[in-house]
């Protein structure tokens, strides 16, 4: 019975990924406009494919232009750089774009698909030592977000419209989202300082800001 499912699953996969289907939970999926890196440039997550996903999941979520899911027996292949991935235990997390080529379902995944990465824009608002954010996708997590800066005796902290929301240089303990109007802001030196985002479910880099302290 199960090696039936899984040759239907097959199956299903390749004929889906031949015609150019794209399926989440037996839903087609409406095409993606990602804006990335600080500029108001769009790109198209489905012009290039990266990463090639087979196999079994759990805990599958859409959550507004992205996907998640635990891999449970899954393989992984990314082409450039070429790596291959196989991850037999539930627990690794994943997080993909909604748009793709393939099919994503419940339990199983057969897909051509890039890793997911959320657009953050932000503004330095130098007169008061701090990057605010100005716009960011929806479901992004404050603690899935790692900040760094080019400055080691620089201090930051997160902050919300109604103060501080986690400790200094710490972003662990912030499970709401991230939304327009928060900042961080920056102590330690003065000068130019550049702070780097990076979403740390795929490790991708979502942009870097110079702020005058």
């Amino acid at each position: 019975m199960r090696n039936g499912l899984w040759m239907k699953g097959l199956v299903l996969g390749i004929i889906l990924l031949f015609f150019g289907a794209s399926v989440v939970f037996g839903f087609n999926t409406n095409s993606t406009v990602q804006k990335t890196q600080n500029k108001s440039t769009l790109q198209n997550p489905t012009s290039n494919y990266t990463t090639f996903i087979f196999g079994k999941i759990t805990s599958t979520q859409i959550m507004g232009n992205h996907v998640s899911f635990q891999a449970v027996n899954t393989i992984v292949i990314t082409f450039s750089p070429f790596s291959f991935s196989h991850y037999s235990s539930a627990g690794k997390y994943f997080e993909i774009f909604k748009e793709h080529r393939g099919f994503i379902g419940i339990q199983f995944i057969f897909a051509l698909t890039n890793p997911y990465l959320p657009f953050i824009d932000c503004i330095s608002i130098n007169s008061e030592n701090k990057l605010l954010i100005v716009c960011a996708d929806g479901y992004v997590k404050w603690m899935n977000i790692e900040a760094t800066t080019d400055n080691p005796v620089v201090a930051w902290q997160v902050c919300g419209v109604s103060g501080p929301l986690d400790n200094w240089n710490s972003t662990a303990n912030i499970t709401t989202d991230v939304s327009a109007g928060d900042y961080i802001k920056l102590t330690g030196t003065t000068g130019n300082v550049s702070v780097t985002l990076r979403y740390i479910p795929t490790n991708l880099m979502i942009g870097t800001w110079t702020v005058n302290i």
